[in-house]
């Protein structure tokens, strides 16, 4: 696997990192996976789709499968509505998370503009229950409080290998702001560390989706 990167950082790139290392040979000849940052030439230029190749900054590169993720924005009924700036995405009060362009329109997840959280789904559930909390508000004729939002992700680098991420997240002069709380999955050299990590993410996930669909 080749992960050609405009970027020279994602998110919880150490113990990611670790895990390649220890269950796919990272950083050695053999490697099963290589990531190209974008200092080293991994931004993708363009896709030659007849011959499944990728045109990046450091070369081509032909593969059997290809994942490419496009530039992001919000979705085209936010433009439809009017709602987003020029950088294609949906300025919000931090507080509220109510349009800053529509009055009585409330935007969250991945298209709203809020800054230090993630664009994650768990994020948008968090999102979503200060909305909820600022609409209730507004109509029962309350000024909003100040909201405390989190994001908590799980990933499996391997079948029972697993990594986690935990981000607390408050408003500051307008701006949301990641606590020093948060932080990632810590590197030990216990063997049960990423296995009790894999054991949380299948009850996490279980217990996000029963909250957001159940």
């Amino acid at each position: 696997m080749i992960i050609l990167d405009h970027k020279d950082a994602f998110t919880k790139e150490v113990p990611f990192k670790k895990a390649w290392e220890r269950l796919y040979g990272f950083n050695t000849p053999n490697a099963m996976i290589e990531w190209i940052p974008a200092a080293q030439g991994g931004k993708p230029k363009r896709v030659d789709v007849d011959r499944m190749t990728v045109i990046a900054e450091a070369g081509a590169f032909k593969a059997d499968v290809i994942n490419y993720i496009a530039p992001q924005r919000a979705s085209p009924i936010a433009f439809r509505m009017g709602l987003t700036n020029r950088e294609g995405w949906c300025p919000v009060n931090r507080r509220t998370f109510e349009s800053e362009i529509v009055r009585d329109v409330f935007v969250i997840g991945d298209a709203a503009v809020a800054d230090a959280m993630p664009k994650s789904g768990y994020s948008a559930n968090s999102q979503a229950k200060v909305a909820a909390q600022a609409i209730a508000d507004q109509l029962a004729g309350r000024t909003p409080g100040e909201p405390s939002m989190i994001n908590v992700c799980y990933s499996l680098a391997g079948e029972n290998y697993g990594v986690s991420i935990v981000d607390i997240f408050k408003v500051v002069d307008n701006r949301i702001v990641k606590l020093p709380a948060s932080g990632v999955s810590p590197i030990t050299d216990s063997p049960a560390q990423p296995l009790l990590e894999a054991i949380y993410q299948r009850n996490w996930h279980r217990t996000f989706a029963n909250d957001c669909f159940a």
